[in-house]
């Protein structure tokens, strides 16, 4: 056992198969917040053939319009990079435009119809921004290539300090009780698995330095390493999408070996004030 073991993280997953996703919905959502399940894994929300015409969709778009990272590339801009509500928000909204004329049309559907079988009998949208009413990216692709690293260990209520001023780009939501969730688009050769770790923001919500992958910090400073918490991994198939409890839950993406990068569709989930609506969005 390792040395960290606080038991906040039980590492409940549930995973939905293909035909019951397409058959009836289910409040699992709610599930993710009432404690019973740190998340769940949705099978076949894209279809084999829907995977393939992903990936060429996304090799035929220039590789100038996507957004290079320390560990890859995104496409379009993602929320972060929003950090005033003028110049870098219009941006974000200018670079959706353009997103939209890319044929991603049945992709943002299938996307839309899995949300609403696993949001119970919430109400299912993406969230407008305050800049002309224009809606919010939807999802991102996301490229993580191999030698570049993975996913710096991170959770999403650290995110939400980094770049507070998305929430007030986009219409009014609580900040409280985000998740994560992405569609697996190709999986690299080796690596690339989804690591939570038993560590919550309750109790551990600092780093010394955004790249820093050995240890995070508690409510007092102090470290906690990550070789002696508590953790398990995920990997879904292509074409699966995973949901967890990404705002409160320390997680990281595993560096990436062999030829082939890691490619998801993906984003967050949070909901609005009167707690009718979810909203998804990236």
């Amino acid at each position: 056992m390792k040395r960290f073991n606080t038991n906040q993280v039980k590492f409940n997953f549930e995973v939905i198969p293909a035909q019951a996703s397409h058959t009836s919905k289910q409040n699992l959502v709610k599930r993710v917040h009432q404690g019973d399940l740190e998340g769940f894994i949705v099978k076949g929300v894209f279809s084999p053939d829907e995977v393939e015409s992903f990936k060429k969709l996304t090799a035929e778009i220039p590789a100038d319009r996507f957004l290079k990272t320390n560990t890859g590339t995104i496409l379009p801009d993602p929320f972060a990079t929003i950090s005033d509500l003028d110049e870098r928000a219009r941006n974000y909204v200018e670079k959706n435009k353009a997103f939209q004329t890319f044929g991603f049309e049945r992709f943002h559907a299938a996307l839309q119809n899995a949300m609403e079988l696993v949001a119970g009998d919430y109400r299912v949208q993406v969230p407008a921004t305050v800049l002309d009413n224009y809606p919010a990216v939807a999802a991102t692709v996301r490229h993580f290539y191999p030698g570049m690293g993975g996913l710096y260990v991170h959770c999403g209520y650290l995110f939400q300090e980094q770049s507070p001023k998305y929430y007030q780009a986009v219409e009014p939501m609580k900040k409280e009780g985000q998740l994560s969730f992405f569609v697996v688009i190709q999986q690299p050769e080796q690596g690339g698995e989804l690591t939570l770790y038993d560590m919550v923001w309750e109790n551990v919500n600092a780093k010394d330095f955004p790249e820093n992958n050995e240890f995070v910090l508690d409510r007092d400073g102090n470290r906690i390493y990550l070789t002696e918490v508590n953790q398990v991994k995920y990997n879904p198939q292509p074409g699966d999408m995973l949901i967890f409890y990404g705002g409160r839950i320390w997680h990281r993406v595993e560096p990436i070996v062999g030829a082939l990068p890691r490619i998801t569709f993906g984003g967050f989930i949070n909901f609005s004030e009167d707690d009718q609506t979810m909203f998804y969005w990236s």
